[in-house]
């Protein structure tokens, strides 16, 4: 008697496990979707530096005008990749020409300098090409060479002078 109330046990047991796992959902409730403007600014504001920057990269492609206040307070990263790609995407969506200027002759890092530079070609704003002109005698080639660029595509008076004594003394680098 004490075996088959064992087995029984077992199987009432089995029995009620199976049950109650039907009556559970396969999956669990879906969480609220964010857009995709509101996922790539919660990754603007994740510790990891890889995640803001590719946040940045996300607004950059998805070019919605609320996204530009975030990217502006993106300047301010202490990684210079995150505020070089920052830099990228207000280029690209025209905003922030004053902000970019100030970084071209005032970040630390050159690579930032350069995207600054390149970024301010897509914005064409003359107020720029006295930061861009600056730029000309910055310690970095690139820097130098993206703002030349620059200057050349707004077609700038201001540089004509800087620009032919950097060709007459083949001081091009």
């Amino acid at each position: 008697l004490l075996r088959l109330s064992a087995a029984a046990a077992v199987i009432f047991t089995s029995g009620l496990a199976w049950a109650q796992a039907q009556e559970q959902p396969a999956t669990p409730p879906a969480a609220p979707q964010l857009s995709p403007v509101d996922a790539a600014l919660a990754k603007l504001k994740s510790e990891n530096p890889m995640a803001r920057r590719q946040g940045a990269e996300e607004l950059s492609r998805i070019r919605d005008p609320k996204s530009v206040e975030a990217l502006i307070q993106a300047l301010e990263d202490k990684e210079a990749v995150v505020r070089a790609t920052a830099i990228d995407a207000l280029g690209v969506m025209h905003a922030g020409a004053a902000r970019i200027a100030e970084l071209l002759v005032k970040d630390p890092n050159p690579q930032v300098r350069a995207q600054a530079a390149i970024s301010l070609t897509y914005l064409a704003d003359p107020s720029t090409e006295d930061a861009l002109v600056r730029a000309l005698e910055d310690s970095e080639q690139t820097v130098r060479l993206s703002a030349a660029r620059t200057l050349g595509n707004l077609r700038s008076q201001k540089a004509v002078k800087r620009l032919s004594e950097m060709l007459a003394a083949e001081d091009v680098t």
